[in-house]
């Protein structure tokens, strides 16, 4: 099952320091990102940077590392891709003193010994490509072909980069279909032209045929890990670049999030322990709340006013916007319980900072359809084809002109209607006294504001169960 994720040293300016580390990945987090390449980070203890990943949701699933931990000191290298729970272990290029045709078995020589050893432990090594591995030898053959000679699969996988390979003269598609077999990685990164200049691209962005790339991947069922890396922005800001590829690649796949949701569907519900088998089965429904903070103000005063028919329990986490809900549904599975019914609500982090600007963090499209997939995985991923919904609307604020918002609501409107789900108008309910119901940062609910969501919510959640218990045979 391919997955996406982000390559560290997009960001590498932004990654020398404990303090820099921890709000860069934060940002990569929010984003949507859910997987990560460590590379080229600053002297920063390894518990610390997993420390950090496991902060943010994000799972270390490749590394670069320099020569010298292969060839000095494996077991290192091994301890900490273990602390990592990192499966591939790469190395970025090969090291200059090897870069000539008789250089290449002089590499595989010295490297065996590392890869052996990370394939005894678990882990693979995996060797990072750019263009002069495609430099033609006297027999026709190119630098890489003498190289996977002399280096079987089975101890080195090749982290293909789509750039790379295309400066390098290669049909992108093609090379990628012939060695299928070593690409358990690959990074992802588009090329342009700028006058008699080639760039590296985000995803989308250049002359690479990306839809097509990724069916080849998908396809394969070797790629586990589509890693989106820009060695050089432009002046660009990195997370700018991020953010755009992560964007152009939710249209490719049909948002990555949801492929990494769904995944892990199979490990819900989780098995009881011991314990919670040993225990006295509650009677009561199961109810799901999801969402942004608001759900988090208003989800202890639901559950109280529910208490005596419904459990309601939802992750600790802000949900932030709907790609994050959808995409974090599979850290969030293991401790709910299986739902009866389900209500959720995103919408203002969607809109972003300057929707009123006419800028979106996620665009309405976009928006639409993350609404419309986060509704059938909820439904997938619990085995209820008709598992109740309930869509809650986004509040409003008092930062201005709320017209955006409201168009926002539209379409989750439009969607529950598409979908079979309750409409729980929230936007409604705060709109009737703003004053009374919005705090001081003109986004949050006054406890009268969550008053007021927290009895409509559980008016609604109430009605809706008791209606699917008088259906009940």
């Amino acid at each position: 099952m391919l997955e996406i994720g982000a390559q560290s040293y997009t960001v590498r300016e932004y990654c020398q320091s404990e303090e820099d580390l921890a709000r860069t990945l934060e940002r990569i987090a929010a984003i949507g990102y859910r997987n990560i390449q460590l590379s080229a980070i600053g002297p920063i203890p390894p518990e610390t940077v997993k420390r950090l990943c496991d902060r943010n949701g994000l799972r270390i699933v490749l590394t670069h590392n320099p020569e010298t931990d292969f060839l000095r000191d494996t077991e290192e290298l091994i301890r900490r891709h273990r602390l990592y729970e990192c499966p591939y272990v790469g190395i970025g290029s090969m090291p200059e003193r090897y870069r000539s045709p008789e250089g290449i078995a002089r590499f595989a020589e010295d490297f065996r010994p590392a890869a052996e050893k990370l394939r005894a432990a678990g882990l693979k090594f995996m060797y990072h490509n750019h263009a002069f591995e495609f430099a033609r030898l006297p027999d026709g053959r190119t630098w890489m072909d003498r190289l996977l000679d002399a280096m079987p699969a089975e101890l080195m996988g090749v982290t293909a980069d789509t750039y790379w390979l295309h400066f390098g003269g290669m049909d992108v598609c093609a090379w990628l279909r012939e060695h299928a077999d070593r690409l358990h990685c690959v990074h992802l990164k588009d090329y342009a032209v700028s006058g008699f200049e080639a760039r590296m691209a985000p995803v989308g962005a250049g002359n690479l045929d990306f839809p097509r790339i990724l069916e080849i991947l998908r396809d394969s069922g070797v790629t586990e890990y589509a890693l989106v890396e820009q060695d050089d922005c432009y002046g660009v800001s990195p997370f700018d670049c991020l953010r755009q590829s992560w964007q152009n690649l939710a249209v490719y796949l049909g948002d990555p999030s949801l492929w990494v949701s769904v995944r892990d569907g199979s490990r819900f519900p989780r098995p009881k322990t011991e314990e919670e088998a040993a225990a006295p089965a509650d009677p009561r429904k199961q109810v799901w709340m999801l969402g942004d903070s608001v759900r988090m103000q208003c989800q202890k005063a639901v559950g109280e006013k529910l208490a005596e028919i419904a459990k309601v329990s939802g992750p600790e986490e802000n949900g932030r916007w709907s790609g994050y809900t959808l995409n974090t549904l599979r850290f969030w599975l293991p401790n709910l319980p299986a739902p009866d019914l389900v209500q959720w609500n995103c919408g203002l982090w969607d809109l972003g900072d300057d929707y009123q600007e006419g800028r979106h963090f996620y665009p309405p499209e976009l928006y639409e359809e993350t609404c419309r997939r986060l509704c059938r995985v909820l439904r997938k991923i619990t085995g209820k084809p008709d598992l109740p919904l309930v869509i809650a609307t986004t509040t409003p604020t008092l930062r201005g002109d709320d017209t955006e918002l409201r168009r926002y609501n539209e379409i989750l409107k439009k969607v529950a209607a598409e979908e079979n789900a309750a409409v729980n108008d929230l936007y409604a309910v705060v709109a009737a006294d703003k004053e009374s119901m919005i705090g001081e940062d003109h986004v949050h609910l006054t406890p009268a504001g969550v008053e007021a969501c927290a009895e409509q919510t559980a008016k609604i959640l109430r009605g809706l169960l008791r209606a699917e218990a008088d259906d009940a045979p």
